[in-house]
């Protein structure tokens, strides 16, 4: 049996929720994650259309990129429209999950994507984020406790090591100890020196992890005082976070990136802005709204920057800085999350042994329109 939760999990480990930007609003955002999942649906949008499409594919659990539930609901009516649709999932049993900025600075993700859809090499974060504080716990054990104590650190957050979870290392040995006066020993006697045979356990946790699996340790564990050592780790950084720089293995003029950009996308317009006959070196990707971005790019014509939701002084801006800026629309850069989402999803579940069918909805449209 698949629930809610397994493929929230599923969704974290393929875009961690540490990614996201701290405004931003992701996760199981409807149902019960102890429900048990019939489908999976992905999308772009949570709305009335992807709701009753992921219905119809026989799917409770919708994973979309934009949260649903972004701001504060005031009231939940038919007539409000995020209060429809909050009223339809309710009413067909579909759980709502969001992945946001996290699917976009993730390594693999939106921005990823599109740049190896533009075929780019040596792609890599033009703001990487900070490395997360990862701890190693060891602790020891009696060898009849082993299951309950790991069993307890592992449900707490312990022992995940990228795709794989429930990770330790274990090895025999012994401890000693004397209880004193006041103790209440799990084994031997006050006043005479102890001698157990133990097995020392090593386990990865994650910093905001860390509190949560301790306690976790000291309530399964036997032992009235059990020893455990915290050893915080240096680990490598992450290719992850915002916007995406790479370059191309050829140079090319603005248009010819223009009209490969039209064909990766599926559409026939793009607006563009800056330097128009330069010839690029490197593009600059940030998928869906990223013009706030701008000002950190390189002022070279040589390098090109493709986002989404560009104003109009954006276009003056990039046209002061001298760098050739592309605007591929929100929904044109982003509407390959239905089609990437479903099919990591379906790598995962299959690894697990799950035949859950997982679709990639395919009733959205972009709403602004060309006239």
């Amino acid at each position: 049996m698949t629930t809610v939760a397994d493929i929230l999990k599923i969704v974290e480990t393929i875009y961690p929720p540490d990614l996201a930007e701290e405004w931003d609003r992701i996760g199981l955002q409807l149902g019960d994650p102890g429900a048990t999942v019939t489908g999976v649906a992905t999308a772009l949008e949570s709305d009335l259309g992807t709701v009753r499409d992921a219905v119809a594919r026989g799917a409770n659990c919708l994973v979309a990129h934009h949260p649903l539930l972004f701001h504060p609901l005031k009231r939940v009516t038919p007539g409000d429209p995020i209060g429809a649709i909050v009223m339809e999932a309710i009413k067909r049993d579909v759980t709502i999950i969001a992945a946001h900025t996290n699917a976009d600075w993730a390594e693999g993700g939106l921005n990823d994507h599109l740049a190896a859809q533009l075929g780019l090499l040596d792609v890599r974060p033009m703001t990487p984020l900070p490395t997360h504080q990862e701890y190693k716990l060891v602790t020891f054990i009696p060898h009849e406790n082993i299951e309950a104590v790991t069993d307890a650190m592992f449900a707490a957050g312990a022992g995940v090591i990228g795709d794989y979870e429930k990770c330790s290392y274990q090895i025999d040995g012994h401890g000693t100890f004397l209880p004193g006066e006041g103790a209440d020993p799990y084994s031997g006697e006050k006043g005479k020196v102890a001698r157990e045979a133990e097995v020392r356990v090593e386990v990865i946790v994650p910093d905001k992890k860390l509190k949560a699996v301790v306690d976790a340790l000291w309530e399964a564990h036997p032992y009235e005082e059990p020893a455990y050592d915290v050893y915080p780790l240096k680990t490598n950084p992450r290719n992850a976070g915002a916007l995406r720089m790479g370059r191309l293995e050829a140079a090319l003029s603005v248009s010819e990136i223009i009209e490969k950009l039209k064909a990766v996308l599926g559409v026939e317009h793009l607006r563009a802005a800056g330097p128009a006959k330069d010839v690029v070196t490197h593009v600059a990707i940030c998928t869906g709204g990223g013009a706030v971005y701008l000002p950190s790019l390189p002022k070279s014509p040589k390098t090109l920057f493709i986002t989404g939701d560009v104003k109009y002084h954006d276009a003056v801006d990039a046209t002061r800085l001298g760098v050739p800026l592309v605007d591929a629309g929100h929904f044109a850069s982003e509407i390959s999350f239905a089609d990437l989402t479903a099919r990591k999803l379906r790598e995962r579940l299959a690894a697990m042994g799950s035949d859950i069918p997982v679709h990639a909805l395919a009733v959205e449209i972009d709403p602004l329109r060309t006239v």
